[in-house]
């Protein structure tokens, strides 16, 4: 773990080191759903489960199809399942999350873009709440406190072009979990993301 860690770092470092060749900045904010659910040993059976991601963004166009994104984002995951000790279950987990992605962009045209992305990403959990069998318990006492998450989102983006620089976009984005999201073992969350963004020159 420490060495995937350390490896996205070095990547990640590089490439902001990098010499600019635009060095465009942009800002924007970003909204939309996850779709989330639980994969566990103690877990026999799980769906998934829709919730809610906002955030705000900067984004520094390196290339004529390369930038570099920083984001700030609060996102809801979870999910509902059966334990193996057949209580149902219904987590919801808010985090608030900080991604570095970077981006290849391929213009299809004069106003729209597709861009494909991935980085890594690190989210501290604020909130943490467990309904099981229909009632509110400790999150604490039923499954453990919710650990700091290390992740690889991974996604593509269709943006479009707005009169004045502005821009709107849609993403799809996955986030592979590198950790355990509570305290027991062999515990994480798998989330979808879909996204809308708007942004401007800054």
């Amino acid at each position: 773990m420490r060495k995937i860690r350390t490896a996205l770092l070095i990547a990640v470092l590089g490439t902001v080191l990098a010499t600019p060749a635009l060095a465009q900045l942009r800002g924007g904010l970003i909204a939309g759903a996850t779709y989330s659910k639980m994969s566990g040993d103690f877990i026999t059976s799980s769906e998934f489960k829709w919730n809610w991601f906002a955030g705000a963004y900067v984004e520094l166009e390196y290339r004529e199809n390369f930038s570099v994104e920083l984001e700030l984002n609060y996102v809801k995951k979870g999910g509902k399942g059966v334990t193996e000790n057949r209580q149902n279950v219904d987590l919801d987990i808010g985090y608030v999350e900080v991604p570095i992605l970077a981006h290849y962009l391929v213009p299809l045209g004069d106003k729209w873009r597709l861009g494909l992305y991935g980085g890594g990403a690190v989210g501290v959990p604020v909130t943490c709440d467990v309904v099981i069998e229909g009632s509110s318990v400790s999150c604490v006492s039923s499954l453990g406190s919710a650990k700091t998450e290390w992740l690889i989102p991974v996604g593509g983006r269709l943006g479009y072009e707005l009169p004045g620089g502005s821009r709107l976009a849609l993403d799809v984005r996955y986030s592979i979990p590198l950790s355990e999201a509570l305290e027991v073992q062999n515990f994480r969350v798998l989330t979808w993301q879909f996204l809308a963004r708007w942004s401007t020159t800054l």
